[in-house]
């Protein structure tokens, strides 16, 4: 999850401007699609076409596979595999934010339980210490507990000796925690969680290529936890309806699907990551290290092939980015990143 210098300067750039630019030619109000996103030229909502042609041509030389640029809910730029469903990868942390929220608020679980509490384990290994982790650390990837999780990338598997660090002490993104959040979820709520997206996000925001019998999986590797790993194959199109839904504050067209309060908290900084990333990290979500001088600051979802949907409240921007979706890196993080700021160049002043 390391990013490159060149990558790490062109996202300092892209937060600078997202607070100091503002779109300044409000002609439409916004929108929320219906079965079809509405689609308009980039001038009616301030961007400039020409310059969103170099940003595409850019896509197009790195090998994107899609991406999509949506502004107060209206499409102006859909390049490549935008319906195609594939593999999510690690954005799929932030989708099971979602589904905590709504269960937070509805008294079902409770983030200052410890796993000790709710009888989750790792098949008996944890300690007493590790026991007494609690649920809001996890979320954080902060747990101290430092064990192996499925489907973790290599570049996670070293991780320090256990009790080395305090529950939130110590941001570490690992698979354990993330993977035992999914367990969690469907013990307390007595469900699956791939069926409550279903219900309760995915048909309510009119996603039409998800279906939770064929685009929800479990990975389990017995080898490594108990815990299986939860992955979540959505469109580029139907995964924008979700961060619109974020942008929103968890409102689609006047009802709340996800509690405010939790979308506010759940993508504000929670944890320090580490001088080597320009993202904080909040409740699964990626965030901003820098405050807004207006709305919310900007914050994201990520995942391995480079993928990422990014979101800027101060100016009613999502961008989304997905590389190869075989499974085989083929965009460096360095090259997918500055679409970002291409995006933000493409404003008219």
């Amino acid at each position: 999850m390391r990013i490159k210098l060149a990558s790490l300067l062109i996202l300092i750039i892209c937060t600078k401007c997202a607070e100091a630019q503002r779109n300044v030619v409000p002609a439409l109000d916004p929108v929320f699609p219906e079965e079809k996103w509405q689609v308009v030229e980039p001038e009616a909502l301030g961007y400039s076409s020409k310059k969103l042609e170099i940003a595409k041509k850019k896509f197009e030389e790195i090998g994107g596979a899609a991406a999509l640029v949506i502004v107060k809910g209206y499409v102006i730029a859909d390049w490549g595999l935008t319906d195609l469903p594939f593999d999510c990868r690690s954005m799929r942390k932030s989708l099971l934010s979602s589904l905590y929220g709504i269960e937070i608020a509805n008294g079902t679980i409770d983030l200052e339980k410890n796993l000790g509490e709710l009888n989750v384990n790792e098949n008996g290994q944890l300690t007493n210490n590790e026991l007494n982790t609690k649920i809001k650390y996890l979320m954080t990837s902060s747990s101290g507990i430092y064990l192996p999780g499925a489907f973790e990338e290599e570049v996670h598997r070293n991780k320090p000796e256990r009790e080395t660090h305090k529950p939130g002490e110590l941001f570490l993104y690992n698979n354990w925690d993330f993977n035992a959040l999914s367990t969690i979820y469907n013990q307390s709520t007595d469900s699956d969680l791939f069926k409550d997206f279903d219900e309760k996000i995915a048909r309510p925001i009119q996603m039409s290529g998800y279906d939770s019998d064929y685009d929800g999986a479990y990975i389990l590797q017995p080898g490594l936890s108990e815990h299986p790993a939860y992955l979540f194959n959505i469109s580029s199109k139907d995964l924008a309806r979700f961060g619109l839904l974020y942008l929103n504050e968890g409102n689609w067209n006047g009802k709340q699907l996800i509690p405010k309060d939790w979308v506010v908290a759940s993508t504000t900084s929670k944890i320090e990551t580490g001088e080597d990333f320009f993202y904080n990290y909040g409740y699964l979500w990626w965030t901003s290290k820098r405050e807004s001088s207006g709305k919310r600051a900007p914050f994201l979802a990520r995942g391995a092939q480079s993928q990422y949907m990014y979101i800027d409240p101060n100016n009613d921007l999502i961008v989304i980015f997905r590389d190869n979706p075989n499974g085989f890196e083929k965009v460096k993080k360095s090259d997918a990143y500055p679409l970002i700021g291409a995006v933000y160049g493409a404003i008219i002043k």
